[in-house]
């Protein structure tokens, strides 16, 4: 038979029939498609947590390494001035004439005292700075990387 002498009838039989072929192969690669994405994006999730966990654990240790830097600097030189108070002490015992030179020293003591002060200052707010720094990155990066996902 040919196409104009077939009956509307069979026209749209022979178009479902043709139809229904093309959705049931394309839907056989689509749902192959839709599972080879889901796996790559649980990976992806699985890597991007993992990544997210050890950037964590890095900023951690190198807040915990930075504490104890700091920690022993501040000992150390707390230990230092200590002895300097305490020779101070002695030398004033000793000689009262020396009052003047004491005095001096006192002094740079307290102005070595205000400079280590200072100094501590800024370096533990450039520490914190950078771990929040550290921080607001590892969130970007987990929101960034879970609005991907999404």
């Amino acid at each position: 038979m040919t196409t104009w002498l077939t009956t509307p009838l069979e026209r749209k039989a022979k178009v479902f029939s043709s139809n229904n072929k093309a959705v049931s192969s394309h839907g056989k690669s689509i749902t192959n498609e839709v599972v080879a994405l889901s796996a790559k994006l649980n990976d992806f999730m699985k890597t991007a947590g993992h990544s997210t966990e050890s950037l964590r654990t890095e900023a951690k240790a190198y807040h915990n390494k930075e504490h104890e830097i700091m920690t022993a600097h501040s000992e150390r030189i707390d230990q230092q001035l200590q002895r300097m108070q305490d020779s101070l002490r002695i030398i004033n015992a000793k000689d009262d004439a020396s009052a003047e030179a004491i005095d001096i020293m006192q002094s740079a003591v307290r102005e070595s005292q205000d400079t280590i002060k200072s100094s501590f200052a800024a370096w533990s707010d450039c520490l914190r700075k950078s771990s929040q720094t550290l921080c607001h990155e590892l969130y970007s990066m987990n929101q960034s990387n879970f609005a991907a996902v999404g």
